[in-house]
């Protein structure tokens, strides 16, 4: 118990030290520490984290529901489409005079049967 009173102590005493020295002026010129820049002449102040949550709630709400299922939906169909005709390629010969079965599609990856 004693450990932890002695290691809590040390710490926040460190840690306020610190707050102090990164505050001083003169300390962050010493230490090469640039001032923040200046906000944006005409830019929307910035959120609070309230403000922030209300976002992410709003939006949240918006995006659920059966038009969010649809759009998961019909990306997954998007991507297994685009696997399948990832799969597929045109036999090389396919012009005249290749032969029976020239031109035709076929999987990627086929070995024989055996």
């Amino acid at each position: 118990m004693i450990a932890i009173f002695c290691y809590w102590t040390t710490n926040n005493t460190f840690s306020l030290v610190q707050s102090a020295a990164f505050n001083n002026v003169a300390m962050k010129k010493q230490l090469g520490i640039w001032e923040p820049p200046k906000p944006v002449p005409g830019a929307a102040p910035a959120k609070g984290m309230k403000e922030m949550f209300d976002d992410m709630m709003k939006n949240s709400k918006k995006g659920s529901g059966k038009d969010r299922s649809k759009e998961k939906i019909q990306m997954h169909n998007a991507a297994v489409d685009k696997n399948n005709s990832d799969q597929m390629i045109i036999d090389v010969g396919a012009g005249a005079g290749a032969g029976a079965g020239a031109g035709r599609k076929r999987k990627k990856g086929r070995g024989k049967k055996a």
